[in-house]
């Protein structure tokens, strides 16, 4: 067959190609079951209609009853004064950084990116797939709004070749009018021929999200599971499990520190610290060590530990480039 043909040649939409999306199945929610404003599913985040101003809102919760298949999709509802074409409201991905530490912007420059999106609403031309490249941005078209599940696409052939910035392609549904949308099974290739969702193995699946977001539940009142080494009184030096390298370095939120607690004896005596934050993080391992202050009955130089005395407290590391 001549060269020319095979260049030419589409690949069927069916036919299996490397996503470059995190969490793009929407099965992983580490935050929880929501309803969120800001970041939701695992890499996911919201953006209000004209960027919240005057009154708008969005919000998002993990729904397993209008999933396509099995497990979980999103669903979003903007609200306040109704979004536009012009000012839409949108759920997003940064699909690649420059600075993050796997640098997938520079491997994805300037090459034909395709999106594909499984949405589901009854709002008619209000939906559509959405990316952005630099400054540039690119749209689809509108989901009819039949109540049922469409794929939604949209195909940059000529993908940004110049001013490479630190920011890579951004994909969204774009969301022009109030309603609720339901969004499964993204999907985001290299090639100009859009491509169906493909599963991954959930161990590799999760492991693409704790790059950006890793979170410790203390469910149980009873124990202290992460080990730690009181340096004096009243704190201690807490190393994290050593984990994969996060895409840059991460910042630490927790619940209300009353419900965390450092035991200071061997009968279960608890202590909750005053201030708990990054002591040290070593990208080249994956390991993370936090200091916690303001505690009291610690013996110095010995074994503590961390967890939560009432078994509702938590702490998360997130890298957000």
């Amino acid at each position: 067959m001549p060269n020319t043909l095979l260049r030419n040649r589409q690949l069927g939409s069916d036919v299996a190609r490397v996503n470059l999306l995190v969490n793009g199945g929407f099965e992983w929610w580490q935050r929880g079951n929501g309803p969120f404003s800001g970041y939701c599913a695992d890499r996911w985040a919201l953006y209000p209609s004209n960027g919240g101003t005057g009154g708008t809102t969005i919000s998002c919760s993990r729904d397993t009853a209008n999933a396509e298949i099995a497990g979980a999709c999103a669903a979003i509802t903007p609200g306040g004064p109704s979004p536009s074409p012009a000012q839409p409201a949108q759920i997003y991905q940064y699909a690649a950084h420059q600075n993050d530490a796997a640098g997938l912007w520079g491997q994805v420059y300037g090459r034909p990116l395709s999106l594909a999106l499984r949405v589901k609403t009854s709002v008619a031309s209000a939906a559509r797939a959405a990316m952005q490249i630099a400054s540039n941005a690119y749209y689809g078209s509108y989901h009819t709004g039949n109540g049922q599940y469409q794929t939604l696409t949209v195909s940059v052939t000529a993908a940004q070749t110049s001013g490479l910035t630190a920011v890579g392609p951004t994909v969204a549904l774009n969301m022009d009018a109030l309603g609720t949308f339901y969004l499964d099974s993204a999907m985001l290739v290299i090639g100009s021929q859009p491509c169906d969702y493909v599963p991954m193995h959930p161990a590799d699946d999760l492991a693409r999200c704790l790059r950006y977001y890793r979170r410790w539940n203390f469910t149980s009142a009873a124990d202290a599971p992460l080990l730690a080494h009181a340096n004096t009184t009243g704190s201690a030096l807490v190393p994290l499990p050593s984990t994969a390298p996060m895409a840059v370095s991460p910042s630490l939120t927790t619940s209300a520190l009353a419900n965390l607690s450092l035991i200071f004896n061997s009968y279960g005596g608890w202590s909750s610290p005053t201030a708990i934050s990054i002591h040290n993080y070593e990208p080249g391992m994956g390991t993370v060590v936090l200091y916690a202050t303001g505690a009291s009955g610690l013996i110095a130089g010995g074994l503590s530990g961390l967890g939560s005395s009432g078994g509702n407290g938590w702490i998360a590391l997130e890298a957000n480039p």
